[in-house]
């Protein structure tokens, strides 16, 4: 790769990359990475129409909080049941909204913990914008 063509502007993230001189020689150039500059956008507008989709099914009564956290996370129910120590069954009926409604507060605080997220958040996720804004 040449010089001219390997060179970003960015002061977001920087590597060194070895290119092909003006002079035709080989050598480090400073540059910004590349994916910064060309993906990092386009992944945070999927990222958002992923939160806001997850978001209207759980306002619709699609999902519970529990599914929503799930969806944007990108979680498996096997994972979630593991690490909440209950069944992917459980699970899966804390993903409805019925189901979240039946839910312990004792587990409702697992579920946060594996969320990162505190156990207001998640029992309020529906109506606190900021909570899901911030994810």
């Amino acid at each position: 790769m040449k010089e001219k063509d390997a060179f970003i502007d960015s002061d977001v993230q920087n590597i060194v990359m070895y290119v092909e001189k003006e002079d035709g020689s080989y050598g480090g150039l400073k540059t910004g990475a590349y994916m910064v500059n060309t993906q990092i956008d386009e992944y945070r507008n999927r990222r958002q129409k992923l939160i806001d989709a997850s978001r209207r099914r759980m306002q619709n009564g699609e999902i519970s909080p529990v599914g929503f956290f799930i969806e944007i996370g990108g979680m498996t129910l096997a994972d979630v049941a593991a690490r909440v120590s209950v069944t992917r069954a459980r699970v899966r009926k804390h993903m409805t909204a019925a189901g979240f409604e039946t839910m312990t507060i004792g587990l409702a605080r697992a579920y946060a913990e594996v969320f990162g997220v505190q156990l207001d958040e998640l029992l309020n996720a529906g109506v606190n914008e900021h909570t899901i804004a911030s994810m």
